[in-house]
């Protein structure tokens, strides 16, 4: 946007008349809500954004030209109405506009329409769920190569990360985070792979530094098999002012939190082309605005700068206390012969494990306790027998069913006359099954 007092009014004129253009009839039925909300003083975090974004242009317009109402405001209508006039197209966007008017959702549909844009940018086909009777996600996204399977996103927006700056406790963090948790199981289920994208809107750093080490510990504790993690996503308003000029944009930044118990059949990375359109990170901000307060709206800029400043949770301390110690289970003992199974026996001098990750899970022998497997996932080992070296008990890792380890790589172990002699350690990576197969394996399917 121009500084040039008449085009900077054309601009602002411009937006309030595509508002209306555009969601006419959201801004009629939330207009008494909105009023009401208004007398009653409420915060105008608490109050529909999309009104209080309105609200904001129109006094501009008043103010000119001797200042303008909150800029970033403006950003922020801006940012909507770009992703409103490209979604409005959508086969489902008839049943997503009734839910704009609810004002405690109107930020939430906007976050998802945000982030699905974001994706398509990076060249994915995307789908908005509509909302039923059951749960169900935000939308689903199409992975690029190979089998394009599709993965499901949820979004969460928290209340309390909805507008205003503040600043995070470690009990704050942890409560979002629980109650993300929460919601993933409830809209994405346990048989699709799936992400839960926790949306803020102009939050300083800080705070999304803290909800990344606080996710990642989460996550580590976690046997969710189809949760592929966390993106938190955080946009911010900004207003910058160089030789005289005033200007506007909206910045978003994504960061990506993997869950390192998923097995699915989308591999999902945060690695992005550099030619992308889509850009993971946007500018920071970096000078403060004109620390005028205007009526009832808080600063933002100041709000995030002295929300910075205060002093944050050492960081690399939550680091290393988030390490979680590793989950026993028990494996079940088979009595009797063992026959035309994948069947695991050691043969070398040191003994550790037989196989080894980065996983949550150790597994023992069910009749002495010896280790078997160590830091492993509950999906990596299927259908295969391991002897105890301690004892010489065999213990089976059961058969499990094809819809619980759809992954990205499995390794199939037929089973043979005699068991497979092992003198070193097996590491297991992340995203692999070794699956017991029956004896012609690969007689039959070519493998």
């Amino acid at each position: 946007m121009a500084s040039d007092i008449a085009d900077l009014s054309q601009t602002i004129e411009r937006m309030i008349r595509d508002a209306q253009q555009l969601l006419g009839s959201v801004i009629e039925k939330a207009g008494p809500a909105y009023d009401r909300a208004r007398r009653a003083k409420s915060e105008w975090t608490e109050r529909h954004r999309l009104l209080v974004l309105i609200q904001a242009a129109q006094e501009s317009l008043r103010m000119l030209p001797t200042s303008i109402r909150e800029p970033w405001l403006l950003a922020q209508l801006s940012a909507v109405l770009d992703v409103a006039r490209k979604w409005r197209e959508d086969p489902s966007w008839k049943e997503i506009e009734p839910s704009l008017v609810n004002a405690s959702d109107f930020s939430h549909v906007i976050s998802m329409l945000m982030l699905a844009e974001r994706f398509k940018a990076w060249g994915h086909k995307v789908q908005l769920v509509a909302n039923g009777h059951n749960a169900s996600p935000d939308l689903r996204v199409q992975a690029i190569g190979g089998r394009e399977d599709w993965l499901q996103i949820e979004c969460y927006q928290p209340r309390s990360l909805n507008g205003k700056p503040v600043k995070l406790s470690m009990a704050d963090a942890y409560k979002i985070t629980k109650e993300a948790m929460k919601k993933a199981g409830r809209q994405l289920g346990n048989e699709t792979p799936g992400i839960l994208a926790l949306c803020m809107y102009n939050q300083p750093r800080s705070n999304v530094d803290l909800l990344k080490y606080v996710v990642e510990a989460r996550l580590r504790t976690t046997s969710r098999s189809s949760l592929a993690g966390f993106i938190l996503m955080c946009q911010n308003n900004l207003q910058t002012s160089q030789e005289g000029k005033l200007s506007f944009s909206s910045a978003i930044s994504l960061d990506f939190r993997q869950n390192p118990a998923y097995f699915g059949s989308v591999d999902v990375s945060s690695d992005v082309p550099q030619d992308s359109p889509g850009s993971l990170f946007g500018p920071e901000i970096k000078e403060p605005l004109n620390e005028t307060v205007v009526q009832d709206f808080a600063i933002l800029q100041r709000e995030i700068q002295r929300a910075s400043e205060v002093e944050s949770p050492d960081l690399a301390l939550i680091s290393r206390t988030a390490v979680v110690p590793t989950k026993i289970e028990k494996l079940s003992i088979l009595n009797g012969p063992v026959r035309d199974r994948a069947i695991f026996a050691w043969s070398g001098d040191k003994y550790s494990a037989y196989v080894e990750g980065e996983g949550d899970l150790d597994f023992q022998c069910g009749n002495c306790g010896c280790t078997l497997a160590r830091r492993i996932w509950k999906l990596s080992c299927s259908n295969i027998v391991m002897q105890c070296p301690k004892c010489g008990s065999y213990n089976e890792f059961p058969p499990l069913e094809s819809s619980q380890f759809l992954k990205t790589s499995n390794v199939a172990v037929e089973a043979g006359d005699s068991p497979y002699r092992c003198s070193t350690m097996i590491t297991m990576k992340r995203g692999i099954c070794l699956v017991g197969v029956e004896h012609d394996y690969h007689l039959r399917y070519g493998r």
